[in-house]
């Protein structure tokens, strides 16, 4: 287009010339085995890190979710009774409403870290804060940044545990390997991981066909759920799941 600008008369110079050609990125496909999710599980209780972390670090893992998701959860977004987090429009990712169903582990781990927070408050006498994953002095969620940062700080001569070094993204990317490992529909890991390329990828989708899938993702949460646990104490081999029929 400038070419043509410049033949035209209408710019003096081509305004590209010398431009480098933007860096190509690459996807990154770094997920964790078997063995490696059992080393990180049972790494992170003696992890130099704070315990908010290594909880957010292990609903990556359980939900599949993301990490800045993970961490700016606020407790109105939850409903331990009903074992649903939702997440609003304003902070997903790609804008949309998203309805995660949470296993039992899912649900522990959150308790546990609201009833730390609130005993923090207590004991500090601090309003309760919105945020069940507060940064020190509770005027604001953690930041998506500062998960990251703790897991590279673990980092020592290339190797994060004894292995090759991890992301909290790529937890996400493990736990959806691992969901169709096991026979979960690779439709259902979408909806799961509210990948909109999966669930408004037809304007039939976006448009028309209003099914939540909750039911779907609930099962393949807890399926996961109960898998990982199979990991971390050593139980059973993978028996796949009779796929569903997208």
């Amino acid at each position: 287009m400038v070419r043509w600008a410049k033949g035209r008369g209408d710019l003096d110079d081509n305004l590209v010339d010398g431009m480098r050609r933007p860096t190509e990125t690459k996807e990154r496909e770094r997920f964790l085995t078997a063995d490696e999710i059992k080393t990180l599980w049972l790494a992170l209780p003696d992890s130099d890190m704070r315990e908010s972390t290594r909880r957010i670090l292990r609903l990556c893992l359980i939900t599949g979710q993301r990490v800045g998701e993970i961490a700016g959860m606020t407790r109105d977004e939850i409903d331990l009774e009903a074992a649903t987090w939702t997440i609003p429009a304003a902070r997903a990712k790609n804008g949309r409403e998203h309805v995660v169903p949470l296993a039992p582990a899912a649900v522990t781990i959150i308790r546990d870290q609201l009833e730390a927070v609130d005993a923090l408050a207590e004991r500090k006498d601090l309003a309760v804060p919105a945020w069940v994953f507060p940064a020190p002095g509770f005027r604001a969620a953690v930041t998506a940044a500062s998960v990251p940062k703790a897991v590279k700080r673990l980092e020592v001569e290339g190797t994060i545990f004894g292995m090759a070094p991890w992301t909290p993204h790529d937890l996400r990317r493990t736990a959806a390997t691992h969901m169709e490992e096991i026979g979960i529909s690779p439709f259902i890991v979408g909806h799961v991981l509210n990948h909109v390329s999966v669930t408004k990828a037809s304007i039939t989708s976006r448009v028309y066909a209003r099914y939540s899938y909750d039911r779907e993702k609930r099962e393949a949460l807890e399926t996961w759920a109960g898998r990982l646990a199979g990991i971390i104490e050593g139980k059973g081999e993978i028996v796949p799941l009779r796929r569903e029929v997208a």
